[in-house]
């Protein structure tokens, strides 16, 4: 399943990106000068927060390339505190807690002026409970998430906050989301 994931993420990428290029072309505004690579960079990120039988805190800084005024990709690291209640869960354990870490990669392609769709691979490391053995073991898991969100300028063009709401595709029940529907809020500067 993570191997057609990743395979449907390259393809998506590949159709937005020719989208867009067909897009190009169509303009008519001037051509500007061309920035530097590092005025393509940017830097940002989010924390995340999720409450229930499952607790997730999370850290997620974030590297974004401008490929294009209408797509972006980056790359970006996570890190999470994460709580379980196993009384409420399995009827007995109390509470456990451990950490979560990983990677993603991601792409952002603006619809409108402020609307844009989503798509990110990421792969988690955590502790996932064994019922067998009764006891945790640490695995990595893959997620490919699609959706989009809103983007809220400030007073220049490169700064924004986004509020994005994704759906995990190969969201399994032992995965350390409590729901397929994923909301985050970032900050890019």
């Amino acid at each position: 399943m993570q191997n057609k994931s990743v395979i449907l993420c390259f393809f998506i990428c590949a159709t937005l990106v020719n989208l867009y290029a067909q897009d190009d072309f169509s303009r008519t505004d001037p051509i500007k000068p061309k920035s530097s690579f590092m005025d393509k960079i940017q830097l940002g990120g989010g924390a995340g927060m999720q409450f229930g039988n499952q607790t997730v805190i999370e850290i997620s800084p974030k590297l974004a390339y401008h490929l294009t005024n209408k797509m972006n990709l980056g790359v970006g690291l996570t890190y999470s505190f994460y709580r379980i209640n196993l009384d409420r869960m399995y009827g007995h354990g109390g509470l456990y807690q451990t950490s979560i870490y990983g990677g993603s990669a991601f792409a952002n392609y603006m619809l409108f002026s402020n609307l844009f769709a989503h798509l990110e691979y990421e792969l988690l490391n955590f502790e996932q409970y064994d019922n067998l053995a009764q006891e945790f073991n640490r695995k990595w898991l893959g997620s490919f998430f699609v959706g989009g969100g809103y983007r809220q300028y400030f007073n220049n063009d490169k700064s924004y906050l986004q509020i994005v709401l994704l759906y995990n595709l190969n969201y399994q029940t032992n995965s350390p989301y409590s729901s397929p529907l994923v909301p985050r809020v970032q900050i890019y500067f």
